[in-house]
């Protein structure tokens, strides 16, 4: 078999290979649908995880004033 640079198999103790490490820098490309299709990564699912526990911009700056006035009222008065 050839080698292809950013791909190398690993042997287990029995000298077999039971392992294989890809470069994603070099070859995520080509390798992430196969890392989607078995659930081991997605970007979509972590964007839509996060969009779904985000805050708005109003309730942003609702903690932010809450928070200041907090710091206000422990060191100013």
């Amino acid at each position: 078999m050839n080698a292809i640079a950013g791909i190398t198999f690993e042997k287990d103790r029995t000298t077999q290979r039971r392992y294989l490490r890809v470069d994603l820098e070099q070859h995520g490309e080509e390798i992430t649908p196969f890392l989607e299709k078995v659930g081991i990564f997605s970007h979509e699912d972590d964007f839509e995880r996060a969009w779904a526990s985000a805050i708005t911009g109003d309730e942003l700056r609702q903690r932010m004033y809450k928070r200041i006035d907090a710091w206000y009222q422990t060191y100013y008065q």
